[in-house]
């Protein structure tokens, strides 16, 4: 039998290289489909969002209106080694929602998971990295709800459910301004980028506020 020399061995390494990734990507994607099936579902059955916002809106005739909003819990934080793949399975969830109604749907989860990744940062010893962290999540969470509303705007599908989903992002924009106030001077040297952070979503709040009484009239 003759040895295999020295540059069979290193394709033999590069093909058995290749097979483990392509094999890991495979179940990775079969995992991210199967999570997204369960998502969705626990979403439509309200079982995902745990976590309690309490919230009060000023109606222009001066009533004051208590709002509830809850947000999911979240198992990873951006501070933690393997948050990277988090984010790739993110990414596939939108990848494979089918349609804008149901991409919606999954990108306002999104963006609540990470105003509750601000609750959960802000809750732990403040470690230097928290502030910076808490505003690139707050950020992405507002750039998702953006992305949520787009999406509704451009759907042509249920009508009912598109009103029902955009009053949603506009509650959910209020509890992100009630979630990121309470970080009040606890920021220090983020404070001013906590505040302008604050200041557009109050923006793209006012927004959305007047697009829910264009609709009610």
């Amino acid at each position: 039998m003759v040895a295999p020399n020295s540059s069979e061995k290193l394709w033999n390494i590069i093909y058995a290289f290749f097979a483990v990734n392509i094999g890991i990507l495979v179940l990775f994607v079969s995992v991210s489909r199967a999570s997204l099936n369960i998502l969705a579902q626990e979403s439509n059955e309200g079982k995902i969002a745990v976590k309690t916002v309490n919230l009060k809106t000023v109606q222009a005739d001066g009533a004051v209106i208590d709002y509830t909003y809850k947000l999911p819990e979240v198992n990873m934080l951006p501070s933690q080694t393997f948050y990277g793949f988090r984010k790739v399975r993110d990414w596939m969830w939108l990848f494979f929602s089918r349609g804008d109604l149901n991409k919606a749907k999954i990108s306002l989860v999104l963006a609540d998971k990470k105003m509750s990744e601000v609750m959960e940062l802000a809750n732990k010893d403040f470690a230097p990295n928290n502030g910076r962290l808490i505003i690139e999540a707050g950020q992405e969470a507002l750039d998702r709800l953006k992305y949520t509303d787009n999406l509704i705007s451009q759907s042509t599908q249920n009508a009912d459910e598109w009103r029902q989903l955009h009053k949603q992002c506009y509650t959910a924009g209020l509890a992100y301004v009630a979630v990121m106030s309470k970080l009040g001077n606890n920021m220090g040297e983020y404070t001013p980028d906590l505040n302008e952070l604050m200041n557009e979503i109050n923006v793209w709040n006012e927004k959305q506020k007047e697009d829910q009484e264009g609709m009610e009239i």
